[in-house]
């Protein structure tokens, strides 16, 4: 899944994405004329990203995790009030908590979050109504373009937007359909289910 349904942002918002990945989100939110940094620590995201958006977004390479005293000094020096974090959905919650303790100290408006344990932990307390979510990726999220309930219902065809990787000891390429939405073959697929496209790991 992608965070993109819900990249919505005012021209007033002073963003950071962390986790960029090939930029697609990033794309979003650069065009609604915020002010934007994203950071990803591979250096193929990156280049992909810049190209993407130009001078739209400020795109560094950074390891969040590592370096987060840097991105912390981002966020203080321009005020930041919205985050969007994908540290790789499929990270273990431990390691991707300090850094939203971290930055919800700052006290943002809005921090978007996409881990796979997170989300499973939440799921299972949350108390809000089921129609949030709803409400939340409902309207318009990039001018000139489709609906996020559209983008959803769609979201297959953008999994081949992102290039072919593979996996770095069998060179099993690596199925975006499953990384980006659903795969249609599940267990019939030839290829690889078990590795994150954007960061390699299992």
């Amino acid at each position: 899944a992608s965070v993109a349904p819900v990249a919505r942002a005012r021209s007033n918002d002073r963003i950071v994405e962390i986790g960029c990945s090939f930029g697609l989100c990033t794309e979003v939110l650069a065009s609604h004329n915020a002010l934007l940094f994203a950071f990803d620590v591979g250096n193929e995201c990156v280049d992909r990203t810049r190209k993407l958006v130009g001078l739209a977004a400020t795109v560094e390479r950074v390891d969040c995790i590592e370096s987060f005293e840097w991105i912390q000094a981002v966020v203080k020096r321009n005020s930041v009030n919205v985050f969007f974090v994908d540290l790789g959905g499929c990270r273990r919650s431990e390691d991707v908590l300090p850094v939203l303790v971290g930055l919800c100290s700052f006290h943002p408006c809005v921090c978007v979050v996409k881990n796979e344990e997170l989300f499973d932990q939440a799921e299972a307390t949350r108390r809000l109504n089921p129609q949030w979510w709803a409400g939340i990726t409902r309207g318009v999220v990039c001018p000139g373009r489709s609906t996020s309930r559209e983008m959803q219902k769609n979201y297959m065809n953008f999994a081949l937007r992102y290039p072919e990787r593979n996996v770095p000891q069998s060179g099993l390429k690596i199925c975006r359909f499953f990384n980006y939405g659903t795969c249609r073959k599940g267990g019939a697929c030839t290829f690889d289910h078990s590795h994150c496209h954007c960061c390699l790991q299992t």
